[in-house]
């Protein structure tokens, strides 16, 4: 393996653990909001929604289970 084939494979672990870390504190912040675990799950996930919003939302009365449908 050449090194720049090694430096491609730590960039794209790098990139898999930063993205764990997002999705962990993600999950973590709105599961303190009292989200099912698995509706937090779903939108920890998908990080291209705003939880700010997906909390607004949820301050406003929306089913969890609704946040990704409106916010997609």
């Amino acid at each position: 393996m050449t090194a720049a084939q090694l430096q491609t494979l730590d960039a794209v672990a790098e990139h898999e653990e930063l993205r764990y870390r997002l999705v962990q504190a993600r999950y973590e912040a709105l599961a303190e909001w009292g989200i099912p675990l698995a509706d937090a799950r779903r939108v920890a996930e998908a990080v291209q929604v705003d939880i700010l919003e997906a909390v607004e939302l949820l301050r406003d009365g929306c089913p969890s289970h609704l946040l990704l449908p409106i916010l997609r």
